[in-house]
């Protein structure tokens, strides 16, 4: 991950001494991270440290189809560029046509983009949805007290899960259904230990992993200084030296329901209770209109 970085720096320092005053924007991909050993928070980084008028463009924009799971991977870079104080950007390096146009553009608005990289073909393909959003086009950088953690040693040594593209799925599929209830940034340990937690007041769990001693240590500090940790899903997460969980090294309360993790999360917050634990939910029980969650009167509470 160092090396690639690197010759990453290393080119674009060569394209801004030779075209100081173009603007410049780099691509970051591929979506599998461990394809070309790429840690993105590392690249966007390094990628700053050359130059803060370099914006990081993310080129896998509305892979997904469906915004909530592209935009797992599109605020992965976004929030690195915001943290690190460069420009987020984006392009459109898969077809783009009628049935993602409108949700490929709503993922560069929420993510703050100020640049976009596109092609004719994509244009025509999307018909007069693109046309009919450009007027529209306001860039405001998102702001989220949340953050949703991104386990990239786990993904780069595809380790921990036989079905490796399985687990990569889930994480998309669950994030993108959080997605629906609330908004936030993505977090992973080179991020955390530059400072992105501060400022937030809830970090999430949406898929079992293990993470190095150092950012266990800091979720604890974070936890300690009143901050929330939330697992979804019956998410476990083991310090890698050691195997031991946050779950035994926390107090921490489970919540078995039906509702949705916004909703369980709105009503949470406003208790106590500072480390959570929702085991399962689903949208059947959430009356969009009232905001109402209906529970079973027999459901476990513990």
């Amino acid at each position: 991950t160092e090396s690639t970085s690197d010759y990453a720096c290393d080119v674009y320092a060569v394209i801004r001494k030779h075209f100081p005053n173009t603007r410049v924007g780099a691509p970051i991909g591929h979506c599998s991270e461990s394809i070309y050993g790429q840690l993105k928070s590392l690249c966007v980084k390094k990628l700053a440290g050359v130059d803060r008028d370099i914006a990081v463009r993310w080129t896998g924009m509305a892979v997904c189809g469906e915004f909530g799971e592209s935009n797992v991977l599109a605020r992965r870079v976004s929030s690195a560029a915001r943290l690190y104080g460069v420009e987020f950007g984006e392009e459109a390096a898969l077809m783009i046509g009628q049935d993602n146009a409108a949700a490929a553009w709503y993922e560069g608005l929420a993510n703050g983009k100020s640049m976009l990289h596109n092609d004719i073909g994509n244009i025509k393909r999307a018909g007069t949805i693109s046309a009919d959003m450009v007027g529209g086009v306001v860039v405001d950088p998102p702001q989220s007290s949340v953050t949703l953690f991104y386990p990239v040693e786990q993904e780069l040594i595809k380790a921990f899960d036989d079905d490796y593209e399985r687990f990569l799925e889930t994480l998309r599929q669950r994030g993108g259904r959080l997605r629906r209830r609330v908004d936030y940034d993505v977090c992973d340990t080179q991020m955390i230990a530059d400072g992105g937690l501060d400022g937030k007041s809830t970090l999430v769990f949406v898929v079992s992993c293990v993470i190095p001693g150092a950012t266990f240590d800091a979720l604890q500090t974070f936890h300690s200084a009143g901050g929330t940790i939330m697992l979804l899903n019956g998410a476990v997460v083991r310090r890698l030296e050691t195997d031991e969980t946050l779950n035994e090294c926390l107090p921490y309360v489970q919540v078995l329901d039906d509702a949705p993790p916004f909703e369980a999360y709105e009503a949470l917050k406003r208790s106590p209770r500072d480390y959570v634990t929702i085991h399962r939910f689903s949208t059947s029980r959430f009356d969009p209109e009232t905001g109402a969650i209906a529970i079973p009167a027999d459901t476990e509470r513990t």
